[in-house]
């Protein structure tokens, strides 16, 4: 009975982690798809830095919310591979592409494999140090 709770589990978090992350990029790349165009001419955007801190603390919360509830390689398997997919259409589609965006897309997937890598590893032994201590002043 108890693995059909923990398979019930897991296939609630393999369909909830792709559907987090999806929703952590709508929320702060996907709506922004403006470019912003300074007085000396020059064009930035369409993200603002605070909208990729943003992202960043969002993957931060999703990925240590799968470490603590143990499922740190459908964390790592399933977070970079959804907001990579996101953010690649997204600027696959961009009006001014320049073909680039597969160099940004690639470098983002790596550097979120490894950055979600660690945090669900510190999150993963924080639930098991935890559950250790409880155990241990029982």
């Amino acid at each position: 009975m108890k693995n059909r709770s923990r398979v019930r589990v897991t296939i609630s978090y393999l369909v909830a982690l792709p559907i987090m992350a999806l929703l952590n990029y709508l929320l702060w790349f996907g709506w922004d798809q403006h470019r912003d165009v300074h007085p000396d001419g020059s064009v930035s955007g369409p993200y603002e830095v605070w909208q990729g801190i943003g992202l960043g603390l969002g993957i931060i919360a999703i990925t240590a919310l799968a470490g603590w509830r143990r499922h740190p390689i459908l964390a790592v398997l399933l977070i970079p591979t959804t907001t990579t997919l996101a953010l690649s259409v997204d600027w696959a589609t961009d009006d001014d592409s320049d073909g680039l965006w597969a160099v940004g897309a690639f470098l983002f997937f790596v550097s979120s494999i490894a950055g979600v890598a660690v945090v669900v590893g510190i999150a993963t032994a924080a639930s098991r140090l935890r559950e250790h201590s409880g155990r241990l002043t029982q």
